[in-house]
C-alpha cells in the first residue's frame, strides 16, 4: 500500500553514504626488519574489507623474491582476518629479501571506463635485510601472548645464537644482558 500524506504535512530527512572502490586491504603485521639465516622469519598478514572489518577464512598470497629466485605460498586468514607465516631462511643468500602480500594471486587488469571507478585490491610490500653482527651472535625476542604489565613478571621467549668464540676456555655460562621497555617502564635484567 502507498503511504497516505495529509495536506500541509512536510517531511524532511537527510542521509549520508560513502562509496569506496577499495574492496580488500592487505597489510603486513609484526614482521621483523632483519632476518638471520637459519632462524625462521615469522610474521602476519592482515586482510580487511572496505569497512575495515576482518576478512575471515579467505586465501591470501605471499610472494618472496631472494637473489633472483621467487617463491610463493597460499595462506588462509583466521577468524580475525590474520594469516600467520613462518619461512625457512636457511637458503636465503642475498643481503635483502622482498616480500609481497596480496589478495589476488594474479592481478586482474580492469579496463578503463571514463567516470567508472575500478575495484582496488591493495597489496603490501616488505623489505628485510640480513642481520649483521661482528660477533655473529644473534638474539630474537619472540612475540608474547597477550599484553605484559609493568606490575607483574612476564615470560618472553627468545631464540639466540651465541658463537663459541665468545666463550673463554672452560667457561660453561655466559652472562646475557637485556633491556625491555614497555610504554615507559624500564627493566634491566641479567641471566
Amino acid at each position: 500500500p502507498l503511504p497516505v500524506f495529509s495536506p500541509g504535512v512536510i517531511l524532511k530527512g537527510s542521509g549520508k553514504a560513502s562509496f569506496t572502490n577499495v574492496i580488500i586491504t592487505v597489510r603486513f603485521e609484526d614482521v621483523p626488519q632483519a632476518y638471520k639465516p637459519g632462524i625462521a622469519y615469522e610474521g602476519k598478514i592482515k586482510v580487511t574489507g572496505p569497512d575495515s572489518t576482518p576478512v575471515p577464512n579467505e586465501p591470501v598470497y605471499l610472494f618472496l623474491q631472494n637473489s633472483g629466485k621467487s617463491e610463493n605460498w597460499t595462506l588462509t586468514t583466521d577468524s580475525k582476518g590474520i594469516a600467520s607465516f613462518s619461512l625457512d631462511t636457511s637458503l636465503w643468500s642475498s643481503d635483502s629479501v622482498s616480500l609481497l602480500a596480496r589478495y589476488q594471486k594474479v592481478m586482474e587488469d580492469y579496463p578503463y571506463v571514463h567516470g567508472v571507478r575500478r575495484p582496488e585490491y591493495s597489496s603490501d610490500y616488505h623489505f628485510t635485510r640480513k642481520f649483521y653482527s661482528k660477533s655473529k651472535s644473534f638474539v630474537k625476542i619472540m612475540q608474547g601472548e597477550g599484553k605484559f604489565s609493568c606490575e607483574k613478571d612476564g615470560i618472553a621467549l627468545a631464540r639466540y645464537i651465541i658463537q663459541g668464540v665468545e666463550l673463554k676456555k672452560g667457561q660453561k655460562t655466559l652472562d646475557f644482558f637485556y633491556l625491555v621497555r614497555f610504554k615507559g617502564c624500564f627493566t634491566q635484567n641479567t641471566t
